[in-house]
């Protein structure tokens, strides 16, 4: 979490009343009942805070971690299991962002994408629809990328540009 967040989340919390069962991971709000956490996309809880007029949102782990007193300013919260629902302190530690990254890749939580970004799969792309036999919807299924990510690149529109000939300009 940033300094910035950090002084948010300080803001936010001063005064508000909300408290922490560590043990379980829940957030107790000001009148005494458990904030019920929403699941989004990226697999994590999230809860929103209120106090005098302004609103934010938090991640339960990194709440938790907040009121149980971990360091937290420039670090990430990392779930120890890799189940990211689990929200116990027991599951919980600070790491760098270097640390959270190569615990995600033991545990097979992060995959690297089979995307189109070197200059070998990019020119194979084009080479191979200029030719004629296979389709943009073909070649994106066939490098695990959207078709609209084989159009731009047809149209030398991805981020990274290669010249017919296969160098970077």
């Amino acid at each position: 979490m940033n300094a910035r967040r950090y002084l948010r989340l300080l803001e936010l919390v001063d005064n508000a009343h909300y408290m922490v069962d560590v043990e379980t991971g829940t957030i107790i709000g000001a009148r005494k009942k458990l904030l019920k956490p929403i699941l989004v996309s990226n697999g994590y809880h999230y809860v929103s805070l209120y106090n005098k007029g302004k609103y934010g949102y938090y991640t339960v782990h990194e709440l938790v971690a907040f009121f149980a007193g971990l360091d937290i300013i420039n670090k990430q919260v990392n779930h120890i299991n890799g189940n990211k629902i689990d929200n116990r302190l027991a599951n919980l530690e600070t790491v760098t962002a270097a640390e959270n990254l190569r615990h995600a890749r033991e545990t097979g939580l992060w995959k690297p994408r089979k995307g189109a970004r070197s200059k070998g799969v990019i020119t194979k792309i084009r080479t191979r629809y200029a030719k004629g036999d296979v389709t943009q919807a073909e070649l994106a299924q066939e490098y695990g990328i959207h078709q609209r990510t084989v159009n731009r690149i047809l149209n030398h529109k991805s981020r990274k540009k290669v010249s017919k000939r296969g160098e970077r300009y």
